[in-house]
């Protein structure tokens, strides 16, 4: 499994340009599932929520009282051979959506229904954001 974590001063999200999604200062999550991995998605939820990425590295985003924007990606697998991705390695795609809304709910469940929010998953949407930092974490989870 893979995160890109950005911090953001907000996020939004739309679909065929109607807002579905919009959250405020925290943190934009890209995530993609690798094919056949059995993953924690407990333990990953906490390791981010832990993570001291704001005032200085000394605070987590529960600390700053952050929103989180969880946003599906299944180009964080993508292989380069010539001229053209190959996305082999991404988790199938009823896998990925069921672990991809888990992972959110925990989120939820864990830290705050009120500041967990998302994009729908595998459908083409629009991302507007504003990066501060800029603060851009890459995580690996095996």
């Amino acid at each position: 499994m893979k995160l890109t974590i950005q911090k953001v001063k907000f996020a939004e999200v739309k679909r065929n340009e109607e807002l579905i999604s919009k959250s405020k200062m925290g943190y934009l999550i890209l995530v993609c599932f690798k094919r056949n991995e059995d993953i924690d998605l407990t333990k990953v939820c906490i390791k981010v929520l832990n993570l001291k990425l704001f005032e200085n590295w000394k605070k987590n985003i529960k600390e700053v009282d952050g929103d989180i924007m969880i946003l599906s990606q299944f180009t964080l697998y993508g292989k380069i051979k010539g001229t053209k991705p190959s996305f082999h390695e991404s988790e199938e795609y009823e896998i990925a959506k069921n672990k991809f809304y888990e992972l959110i709910n925990i989120f939820k469940n864990i830290y705050s229904k009120e500041k967990v929010f998302s994009g729908v998953f595998g459908e083409y949407l629009e991302i507007n954001t504003c990066l501060t930092g800029p603060c851009t974490i890459n995580l690996e989870f095996n």
